[in-house]
């Protein structure tokens, strides 16, 4: 399919469907990071970007998901970015 419009392929959704499932686990299992999950809305987050089915909405929600954990991440090891 062509992704000119934002649209994703059904493969893609498939994808997506499965980086889910194995996302939310992850993030679900970090107990040592609970706070910052919670304090973050980052399950939340996580789900509105599993949720579109835009592609470039799904850009745009990735990378501002991205920098806060990567925030996070330096914040907790207390080391600069």
């Amino acid at each position: 399919m062509d992704n000119s419009f934002g649209l994703i392929s059904g493969e893609q959704e498939k994808g997506l469907v499965e980086a889910n499932a194995e996302a939310r686990s992850v993030i679900e299992d970090r107990i040592f990071i609970a706070d910052q999950v919670q304090s973050g809305n980052i399950l939340e987050r996580w789900q509105l970007l599993a949720g579109e089915r835009d592609f470039s909405r799904i850009v745009e929600h990735w990378n501002r998901l991205h920098d806060d954990l990567v925030a996070a991440a330096h914040e907790d090891l207390r080391t600069a970015p």
